[in-house]
């Protein structure tokens, strides 16, 4: 198991997301895209987590957690909040 990885939920780990997550490279400065003006991280973790909720979200709900998670961004960015970006993302 990676290291700072800790086995939770009954003692297992999605080894899927633990693959996602071995691929993400955390450099995550040069990996970035802008959806309706707001620059976001565009790394394979986030870029895998829109395909799911893409793929089991009807379209309102979608468009919805995108504006939620670029509304997230936005007031974080002009309350000058420290944040990991990839966790917003994903979370969102």
């Amino acid at each position: 198991m990676p290291h700072g990885i800790t086995a939770t939920h009954q003692g297992q780990v999605n080894e899927e997301l633990l693959a996602i997550l071995g691929e993400v490279n955390r450099t995550t400065s040069t990996l970035r895209r802008e959806i309706a003006g707001v620059t976001v991280p565009d790394t394979p973790l986030v870029a895998r987590s829109m395909e799911e909720a893409r793929a089991l979200s009807e379209p309102y709900l979608f468009n919805h957690v995108v504006r939620s998670w670029l509304f997230a961004v936005q007031l974080a960015e002009l309350q000058g909040v420290s944040y990991d970006e990839e966790v917003v993302a994903v979370a969102s």
